[in-house]
């Protein structure tokens, strides 16, 4: 039994959110990284070799052979079959320089693996360069409504990122994540977005246009380029920018409350990138809860030899967090 062939543009047609029109009004829905996770195991077990016996397949012998309700092996027949209507959106997104990266692609981010297992995203959207994820990353995050120092703090984290050669990844939403990424790219330096709204909106800016053809800002999302903010896209937004940093940086946040707070914690719940608080006088109570729950304190600047310092500090950290990790799946196994 040979193993099925799998390409990215499989990968892309059965889990690339498409947009409905006059001629498809009634798309069915991409798979879920879970569903997609699952399908790609069974399909390597299964007699199948490659799309076309996919396709020549009826709906009950696709699921009997790959053990999955009917529903869902519809569901993939009908993807399968969106061949030229993908085509024809993935042509319309090349024009306007976004691209298009599969789970199983060279430059695909192997920390998105290491970091969400079976909730990493099967694609993503991009606009700038595609191999500038995975270089070295501070993620740097906070609210959209933050007090000016915090937002001067943001700068100046920022601004010194640039020195070290750190790339500073955020939200790219106004507020904290945009001073710190437009701090960086000022002086000179790199800045990586991961969106929960529109990439087609932003990659029209000139702004964004811009440092994308300078090579320093680069814009990628899970989702439809086309897709609209809400609160869920903003949540998994968080876990992929956490998921790809080296290290995370909340400068201000909401205790108990907030996208911040929810992406913070998460973090340190499941994830095994280093958590530093802003830790200076008059801090935000969400600040000093985040420390009493074990994220680090961000050196004092003035900062000289910032990666080093890091390094040192979560040196701890990261041995914490495997032993809690360890612990816990011998639970589960109880």
């Amino acid at each position: 039994m040979a193993d099925f062939i799998v390409d990215s543009r499989f990968v892309a047609l059965l889990c690339c959110p498409l947009p409905a029109s006059d001629d498809m009004p009634d798309l069915p829905p991409p798979l879920s990284p879970k569903q997609w996770h699952i399908l790609n195991e069974r399909l390597q077990q299964s007699e199948f070799q490659n799309t076309s016996e996919l396709l020549d397949a009826d709906i009950p012998t696709l699921s009997r052979h790959l053990n999955l309700p009917e529903q869902e092996a519809d569901q993939i027949h009908q993807r399968l079959s969106l061949g030229d209507y993908f085509d024809k959106e993935i042509h319309r997104l090349e024009q306007l320089g976004i691209w298009v990266q599969t789970a199983i692609d060279p430059d695909y981010p192997p920390t998105l693996h290491e970091q969400l297992g079976t909730s990493a995203p099967p694609l993503l959207f991009g606009f700038g360069n595609p191999q500038s994820m995975g270089q070295g990353e501070l993620a740097i995050v906070g609210p959209r409504h933050a007090a000016d120092t915090d937002l001067l703090y943001a700068k100046n984290v920022g601004e010194h990122c640039t020195s070290e050669g750190i790339q500073v990844i955020s939200g790219a939403a106004k507020g904290i994540d945009q001073y710190a990424m437009t701090a960086a790219m000022e002086a000179q330096g790199q800045a990586l977005g991961v969106l929960g709204d529109s990439l087609e909106k932003n990659a029209s800016k000139p702004d964004i246009q811009h440092y994308a053809a300078s090579g320093q800002l680069t814009l990628i999302s899970p989702y439809h380029p086309q897709s609209f903010f809400d609160i869920g896209r903003a949540m998994g937004r968080n876990k992929i920018i956490y998921a790809l940093a080296d290290w995370a940086l909340v400068v201000s946040c909401q205790k108990g409350s907030g996208g911040t707070w929810h992406g913070s914690t998460t973090a340190m719940r499941s994830m095994s990138v280093p958590v530093f608080v802003r830790a200076d006088d008059d801090i935000p109570e969400g600040n000093s809860e985040l420390i009493k729950r074990g994220a680090l304190e961000f050196p004092e600047p003035p900062w000289a030899n910032l990666v080093e310092s890091l390094e040192n500090l979560c040196k701890g950290y990261r041995k914490r967090h495997h032993r809690d990790k360890g612990q816990q799946r011998l639970f589960n196994k109880r």
